[in-house]
This record gives structure tokens, C-alpha cells and sequence, in this order.
């Protein structure tokens, strides 16, 4: 993921404020959105539905407008740097939307499959699993950006509060179920969640100051968790902890200046769980 600075953002902001009035109304969005997508093969519909998504994240207090606060250094990589999957023969840009290419690569592309019979978003869990990313995308995944990359105390505040309301759910939920949202079962809401877990410990925790509670000292069902799913086939070998810290600390100059990378803290993903004490 690429990150950017302070006066990137700005710059961005600038250009799409047609009447700098340091505010971004939905008109506005779409005079620079709509043209911008369809240069890469995504219809006038589809920009305007990624659009109505963008606003529903992107406006904090619902007023209809995007103002400078909340377009953030995470919010702005949504706009301007997605990953995407293209048709090579054509050169056209099938999909940019992640959730949705998560969803395609649980099924699209089976007969490349090592586990084709692996399916994370099965027919009878879809609303839950839907329910649940809608509450853990905006707390917990997106939350310790707005907590990192936050413009006031009060945004910061509301931020943090967000991120361990949900730890604190999801801790509930595991002490009952082995997973997020079937007990014999993993899902998409367990791998999206995952991927913030295992990184909140090594960066989230000291680098973008959600600092109240630790996964592996202060919540044993989540880090049973992680550890769980990171013993799990073939997940152990797409993890680089000291990579995955030197990105963040040694990328995101705006909050670490000096880029240097933390030592510390010494976490242990390989000690046993005992996740398959639930039946």
C-alpha cells in the first residue's frame, strides 16, 4: 500500500473543490470521479455506486459534503491508488473494488485453486458476514487510520473509542466460537478482520497510538485468534512481521519523521492455541 503526505492530500483536496469552499459536495465528486474511472473501463453506474460508498465512509457527520478532516491518508489511497484486477488482452480494468475482488477470488478462479472447495463466503452466512464487515470496516479496519491520521483530539478520540469498542466485541464473540461467524467455519469476516489483528500489536498499537490495550497481553480469544488462522496452511508464509513494521514506520514520515523502525514488542505467533477447544 502506498502512503502519502500531508501536502499530497492537500494538493488532491485543491483540485477536486471546484469552489474552494473546503468542502467536496457529491457534485463535485462526481465531476472528478465519474471521468477519472472511466478511463479505465468502469461505467457511469458503477463509478456512482463506488461513489455513494466513498460518501457513506468519508462523511463523519453525515452532512452531504467531504470536508479536508475526514479525507485522511487512507481514505485518499481509496480514491487514487486501488488495487485492481485487468484482463490482460483487453487491457481494460475488470475491478478496483477490493471487497469485491475478494469475493471474486473466492470463486472465480477455482480451477487455479489449490482449494477449490474452500469457500469463505458460503450462501447461508452472507447476511451475517455482511453485517459483520459493515461494523468492523469502519471500527476496526479503517479505525486506526482515522485514529493515526487524525486532524483534532476530538477525531482521534471518537477514533479510539471506535477501534476497542469493536476489539472488545469481537474478544465477547471468540470466547463463545472458534470464529467470527460460524464455529466450525472461516469466512471472509474471519480473514478481513485477521489482517488488522496481527497488525495491531507490531504497528498499530505504538505507531498510530491505539495504545490501550494490547492482542496478545489484554484479549486471549482475539490473539488465540490470529495465532489460530496464522498456523493455518500456507498463511504463515505470506507473513513478514519486520517487513510488515518497516512499511509503516519507514513510509508513513508524517507520523514517524525520523523513520525509524521500533524494536519492540517480541510477539510469538507460533505458540499453541487451544482455538479447537469449541466443537
Amino acid at each position: 500500500m502506498s502512503h502519502f503526505t500531508d501536502e499530497q492530500i492537500e494538493k488532491q483536496f485543491r483540485q477536486m473543490d471546484e469552489n474552494n469552499d473546503k468542502l467536496i459536495t457529491i457534485a463535485e465528486l462526481r465531476s472528478y470521479y465519474i471521468p477519472l474511472k472511466e478511463r479505465f473501463g468502469v461505467s457511469q453506474k458503477e463509478a456512482e455506486q463506488q461513489i455513494q460508498r466513498y460518501l457513506k465512509q468519508l462523511d463523519t457527520d453525515r452532512n452531504g459534503n467531504i470536508s479536508f478532516e475526514d479525507l485522511d491518508c487512507e481514505s485518499f489511497i481509496f480514491f487514487f491508488n486501488t488495487i485492481t484486477i485487468q484482463h490482460i488482452q483487453t487491457q481494460k480494468i475488470v475491478n478496483n473494488e477490493s471487497p469485491e475482488i475478494i469475493r471474486m477470488l473466492n470463486s472465480e478462479f477455482n480451477k487455479f485453486a489449490r482449494n477449490p472447495d474452500l469457500d469463505l463466503y458460503p450462501e447461508h452466512l452472507r447476511s451475517h458476514i455482511d453485517e459483520l464487515n459493515e461494523q468492523v470496516y469502519p471500527k476496526l479496519n479503517n479505525g486506526v487510520y482515522r485514529a493515526a491520521f487524525a486532524k483534532s483530539q476530538e477525531a482521534y478520540n471518537a477514533a479510539f473509542e471506535d477501534v476497542f469498542s469493536m476489539l472488545d466485541k469481537l474478544e465477547n464473540v471468540l470466547s463463545e466460537q472458534r470464529y467470527l461467524i460460524d464455529n466450525n467455519q472461516i469466512t471472509e469476516a474471519d480473514v478481513r478482520a485477521w489482517v488488522t489483528l496481527l497488525r495491531f500489536d507490531p504497528v498499530y498499537f505504538t505507531l498510530f497510538k491505539c495504545n490501550k490495550k494490547m492482542i496478545s497481553k489484554d484479549y486471549p480469544n482475539l490473539y488465540g485468534f490470529v495465532r489460530d488462522i496464522y498456523q493455518m496452511e500456507g498463511i504463515k508464509e505470506t507473513v513478514d512481521l519486520y517487513e510488515i513494521k518497516k512499511h509503516y514506520y519507514a513510509s508513513l514520515l508524517t507520523i514517524n519523521p525520523t523513520g525509524i523502525i521500533a524494536l519492540g514488542p517480541e510477539i510469538n505467533y507460533d505458540l499453541p492455541h487451544d482455538r479447537d477447544r469449541f466443537k
